[in-house]
């Protein structure tokens, strides 16, 4: 074709970013996962009121100020309210995080090993 330029475009299939679409990218918006979402180039953004630290897992507002915390208390142990309960840092568990999570409790170890907690 004289004079013409074809160009090629492509369109990722969602959550699929980059120029060859294989950069991954999902946007949970979830306690385990992450508050976040995906940029233009597939990169996390941390959701307003999430800081980037801790992979958008921790809240920038104290409990005390954040409207979205019901919990008078707030949460402890570097917990953050959503949606009116605690998100726990995954070494605590409990509705306030208050309890450290033992990872030897479900008996982890097979052939008759040792768990340690350390």
């Amino acid at each position: 074709y004289a004079g013409l330029k074809c160009e090629e475009k492509r369109q990722c299939s969602p959550t699929f970013y980059g120029s060859n679409c294989t950069l991954l990218c999902r946007a949970p918006n979830s306690c385990s996962e992450g508050h976040f979402y995906c940029n233009a180039q597939g990169e996390k953004e941390c959701l307003p009121g999430w800081s980037p630290i801790n992979s958008c897992l921790t809240k920038t507002l104290p409990a005390n100020i954040d409207q979205e915390c019901s919990i008078s208390t707030g949460c402890l142990n570097g917990g953050s309210c959503f949606n009116g309960s605690c998100c726990c840092p995954s070494n605590f568990t409990g509705s306030l995080c208050e309890t450290p999570m033992n990872p030897c409790g479900n008996n982890p170890c097979q052939h008759n090993g040792l768990c340690l907690s350390t």
